[in-house]
């Protein structure tokens, strides 16, 4: 009877495979699917594994995938070794270095940092002569608008005194 049990389970796991093998979702849900319902069917069937069946669908599979286009999977494996080098630990220590090199500058005012303390300061003097010359300007206008009200009241007073009856 037991034997019987046994026996009736692998032609279930066969048929599973076989069927598995033969179904259209292989394509849109791949070998996982076909997997799963192989532990299904043994775990009902109370089979002791499923490796040798879960093995014949990764050959298939396989060799269903030999037969496609290989270019593609030889451009995505170089991508990868391509990217893998971009960030591998040789250039990631060479960034490293390279920022504390940058750091190192800024610490003790060298390089770029220097540059823009100059550009900064001749800026800020630039703007002081700017403001002097304004403030000059200023001061010249506020001279000359004293004068020239000093002037218009000289002219109102000879204005005055020139017209006939008012004191002059």
């Amino acid at each position: 009877m037991k034997n019987l049990a046994i026996i009736g389970a692998i032609a279930l796991g066969i048929t599973g495979v076989t069927a598995a093998q033969e179904a259209p979702d292989q394509e849109t849900h791949g070998i996982g699917a076909q997997v799963r319902e192989l532990a299904k069917a043994t775990h009902e069937a109370e089979k002791p594994g499923i490796g040798a069946d879960v093995k014949v669908l990764a050959q298939a599979q396989n060799d269903s995938d030999d037969g496609e286009d290989d270019g593609a999977a030889a451009d995505a494996a170089a991508d990868g070794r391509l990217n893998a080098n971009e960030h591998s630990a040789a250039a990631l220590a060479a960034d490293v270095a390279a920022a504390r090199g940058d750091n190192r500058d800024v610490r003790d005012g060298a390089g770029a940092v220097t540059e823009l303390r100059a550009s900064v300061r001749a800026d800020a003097a630039n703007a002081r002569d700017a403001a002097a010359a304004s403030r000059s300007a200023a001061t010249d206008a506020r001279l000359s608008a004293a004068a020239a009200r000093e002037q218009a009241m000289a002219i109102r007073d000879a204005v005055r005194a020139a017209r006939p009856g008012r004191g002059g």
